[in-house]
């Protein structure tokens, strides 16, 4: 389809729309809370989408935060600089200016396809600020929690198992669960936090409900403590600015 007829718009008019599917996507775990089967597989199926909901809104939203700032950077940069087109409707700027503006164009597409494991190296060269050292002033285990959850939606993703072993222990009835590779410390961080519990038959699931509960929570403490830990009120000001567009960005 390359025409349509675009109701409530002036035609001389450019239109256009930004999608968030990130937050789309976060706001429909709700939704997917209130499914009921008996089909524990298809349960568990959920959890694990839970999982992959809560990790690529803590991207989108890293990404849009970070943008948030370099974008006020270029608009400052153009206006302090640069000479107002009236027909065009632009700045146009003197070279030597041109120069940082394309290095920070630069930066937002270097930013614009990082992951999370980039997070901390973005945000000292937009802030100049450890981020992990200011994650830890507000919540001394959020970045550690945050890292897990990662771990676990890498786990999903990327096709790895899950292998939890139970060793029987001659003293006793009871067997010692031992969960394989380096799940073991995501295990212990939950068991810590008494997420972990038996099903019927005694056996544990490092994904629960308790544990995507507990997820969902944390991820909406991680945003905010990022807009927080910005080190400029002013930047600080339009990341809040974003994150609220995003949230309220609807047809």
């Amino acid at each position: 389809m390359k025409k349509t007829e675009l109701l409530f718009f002036e035609k001389r008019y450019l239109a256009g729309y930004d999608y968030y599917p990130f937050e789309e996507i976060f706001s429909s775990i709700k939704h997917l809370k209130k499914i009921n089967s008996k089909n524990e597989k298809e349960l568990r199926g959920i959890l694990f989408t839970i999982i992959i909901q809560c990790t690529t809104y803590i991207e989108g939203m890293c990404g849009q935060i970070l943008f948030s700032t370099i974008e006020h950077k270029i608009n400052e940069f153009e206006k302090e600089f640069g000479k107002f087109d009236e027909d065009e409707g632009t700045f146009e700027v003197d070279e030597d200016k041109d120069f940082y503006i394309r290095i920070l164009k630069n930066l937002e597409r270097k930013i614009d396809e990082s992951y999370f494991k980039d997070l901390e190296t973005n945000w000292k060269l937009v802030y100049n600020q450890n981020i992990v050292e200011e994650i830890g002033k507000k919540d001394k285990e959020l970045w550690k929690s945050i890292n897990h959850l990662f771990t676990l939606r890498n786990a999903i993703t990327h096709g790895h198992v899950l292998t939890i072993e139970y060793k029987p222990n001659r003293n006793d009835k009871y067997y010692e669960i031992n969960v394989l590779a380096k799940y073991q410390k995501v295990y212990n961080f939950l068991t810590e936090k008494k997420l972990i519990e038996t099903n019927a038959m005694g056996m544990v699931n490092i994904i629960n409900q308790k544990v995507v509960e507990f997820y969902v929570g944390e991820t909406k403490k991680f945003i905010n403590a990022l807009i927080l830990s910005i080190p400029k009120n002013v930047e600080k000001y339009f990341a809040i600015n974003k994150f609220q567009m995003i949230r309220e960005k609807t047809l």
